[in-house]
Protein backbone atom coordinates (compact mmCIF):
# COMPACT_ATOMS: atom_id res chain seq x y z
CA UNK A 1 0.00 0.00 0.00
CA UNK A 2 2.93 2.34 0.65
CA UNK A 3 3.98 2.26 -3.00
CA UNK A 4 0.51 3.38 -4.06
CA UNK A 5 0.76 6.41 -1.79
CA UNK A 6 4.20 7.24 -3.17
CA UNK A 7 2.86 7.07 -6.73
CA UNK A 8 -0.08 9.31 -5.78
CA UNK A 9 2.28 11.92 -4.32
CA UNK A 10 4.53 11.84 -7.38
CA UNK A 11 1.51 12.00 -9.69
CA UNK A 12 0.14 15.03 -7.82
CA UNK A 13 3.50 16.80 -7.95
CA UNK A 14 3.77 16.04 -11.68
CA UNK A 15 0.32 17.50 -12.29
CA UNK A 16 1.11 20.60 -10.21
CA UNK A 17 4.37 21.11 -12.10
CA UNK A 18 2.43 21.03 -15.38
CA UNK A 19 0.16 23.90 -14.37
CA UNK A 20 -2.86 22.11 -12.95
CA UNK A 21 -4.35 23.59 -9.81
CA UNK A 22 -5.66 21.62 -6.85
CA UNK A 23 -9.27 21.89 -8.04
CA UNK A 24 -8.39 20.31 -11.40
CA UNK A 25 -6.44 17.55 -9.67
CA UNK A 26 -9.45 16.83 -7.43
CA UNK A 27 -11.68 16.77 -10.51
CA UNK A 28 -9.39 14.18 -12.11
CA UNK A 29 -9.73 12.03 -9.00
CA UNK A 30 -13.50 12.40 -9.14
CA UNK A 31 -13.50 11.34 -12.80
CA UNK A 32 -11.45 8.29 -11.83
CA UNK A 33 -13.99 7.14 -9.24
CA UNK A 34 -16.97 7.90 -11.47
CA UNK A 35 -15.43 5.88 -14.31
CA UNK A 36 -14.58 3.11 -11.87
CA UNK A 37 -18.21 2.87 -10.78
CA UNK A 38 -19.85 3.30 -14.19
CA UNK A 39 -17.60 0.86 -16.03
CA UNK A 40 -17.79 -1.91 -13.44
CA UNK A 41 -20.64 -3.84 -15.08
CA UNK A 42 -19.80 -3.19 -18.77
CA UNK A 43 -16.20 -4.36 -18.34
CA UNK A 44 -17.42 -7.49 -16.59
CA UNK A 45 -19.85 -8.10 -19.44
CA UNK A 46 -17.03 -7.67 -21.94
CA UNK A 47 -14.99 -10.24 -20.03
CA UNK A 48 -17.85 -12.71 -19.94
CA UNK A 49 -18.54 -12.25 -23.64
CA UNK A 50 -15.00 -12.34 -25.02
CA UNK A 51 -13.12 -14.13 -22.25
CA UNK A 52 -11.11 -13.00 -19.29
CA UNK A 53 -7.71 -13.16 -20.99
CA UNK A 54 -8.94 -11.12 -23.95
CA UNK A 55 -10.48 -8.57 -21.60
CA UNK A 56 -7.31 -8.21 -19.55
CA UNK A 57 -5.19 -7.96 -22.71
CA UNK A 58 -7.26 -5.17 -24.26
CA UNK A 59 -7.61 -3.46 -20.89
CA UNK A 60 -3.85 -3.33 -20.55
CA UNK A 61 -3.42 -2.12 -24.14
CA UNK A 62 -5.86 0.75 -23.55
CA UNK A 63 -4.34 1.40 -20.12
CA UNK A 64 -0.86 1.69 -21.69
CA UNK A 65 -1.95 4.62 -23.88
CA UNK A 66 -2.98 6.83 -20.95
CA UNK A 67 0.52 7.84 -19.79
CA UNK A 68 1.68 8.21 -23.40
CA UNK A 69 -1.13 10.64 -24.16
CA UNK A 70 -0.38 12.67 -21.03
CA UNK A 71 3.37 12.72 -21.74
CA UNK A 72 2.84 14.10 -25.25
CA UNK A 73 0.77 17.12 -24.22
CA UNK A 74 0.30 17.59 -20.44
CA UNK A 75 -2.68 19.97 -20.29
CA UNK A 76 -5.92 19.54 -18.35
CA UNK A 77 -8.11 18.06 -21.15
CA UNK A 78 -5.36 15.55 -21.94
CA UNK A 79 -4.98 14.66 -18.25
CA UNK A 80 -8.75 14.12 -18.20
CA UNK A 81 -8.58 11.81 -21.24
CA UNK A 82 -5.72 9.91 -19.66
CA UNK A 83 -7.68 9.58 -16.43
CA UNK A 84 -10.62 8.04 -18.27
CA UNK A 85 -8.53 5.72 -20.44
CA UNK A 86 -6.15 4.61 -17.75
CA UNK A 87 -8.53 3.72 -15.00
CA UNK A 88 -11.16 1.12 -15.57
CA UNK A 89 -10.80 -0.67 -18.86
CA UNK A 90 -10.00 -4.15 -17.69
CA UNK A 91 -12.17 -6.89 -16.28
CA UNK A 92 -13.32 -6.76 -12.69
CA UNK A 93 -15.10 -9.44 -10.68
CA UNK A 94 -18.22 -7.50 -9.68
CA UNK A 95 -19.32 -6.71 -13.24
CA UNK A 96 -18.76 -10.31 -14.22
CA UNK A 97 -21.34 -11.49 -11.67
CA UNK A 98 -24.20 -9.80 -13.52
CA UNK A 99 -23.38 -11.38 -16.87
CA UNK A 100 -22.49 -14.91 -15.77
CA UNK A 101 -25.16 -17.53 -16.42
CA UNK A 102 -25.41 -19.47 -13.14
CA UNK A 103 -26.29 -22.69 -15.00
CA UNK A 104 -22.69 -22.84 -16.30
CA UNK A 105 -21.05 -22.78 -12.88
CA UNK A 106 -20.09 -26.14 -11.40
CA UNK A 107 -19.99 -27.13 -7.73
CA UNK A 108 -16.36 -26.01 -7.53
CA UNK A 109 -17.35 -22.52 -8.70
CA UNK A 110 -15.63 -22.84 -12.08
CA UNK A 111 -17.37 -22.35 -15.40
Amino acid sequence: MGAAYAVAVIETLYRLSNGLNQTEIALLSSVFFICYALLEIPTGGFADTFGHKTSVFWGLVIHAFAPLIVAINPIFPIFLTGSVLGRKWNRTPIGSVFFTDPRHITASGQE
